[in-house]
């Protein structure tokens, strides 16, 4: 059984590609040197991960997946098409947030002193 069961899809070379995400793709992953956590803070203070960890992680994730993809070719993909290296940003985004959701809020209670309320007589 997997606390993390989700899915998301990706493009690859005319195919979506469903890619499961389960604790062993993490663990996986982790284990390959990519650092989902540190990723996953650095988009959520609104930085831009590095590029060629973007691409190592999307490699993964494809060859994970079943699909036979090398990084070079990754690479040579998202960078002679801005439009999909742009792609690739959002999917490991969206990525991310599936593997570390944000927590639910809970409405703030009012900001300031509260108004007195005068009792009737």
């Amino acid at each position: 059984m997997s606390f993390i069961n989700r899915s998301c899809k990706i493009g690859w070379q005319g195919t979506e590609v469903r890619i499961d995400i389960t604790n062993d793709l993490c663990h996986s992953l982790e284990e390959a040197g990519i650092n989902l956590f540190a990723l996953s803070v650095e988009f959520s203070r609104g930085g831009t991960p590095k590029f060629f960890l973007l691409a190592r992680l999307v490699t993964a994730l494809l060859n994970f997946s079943g699909v036979n993809a090398e990084e070079d070719d990754v690479v040579k993909a998202v960078t002679t098409d801005p439009k999909a290296s742009i792609a690739m940003y959002k999917f490991a985004k969206e990525f991310l947030s599936k593997v570390f959701p944000a927590p639910e809020v809970e409405e703030a209670p009012p900001v300031g002193k509260p108004k007195k309320v005068k009792a009737k007589k």
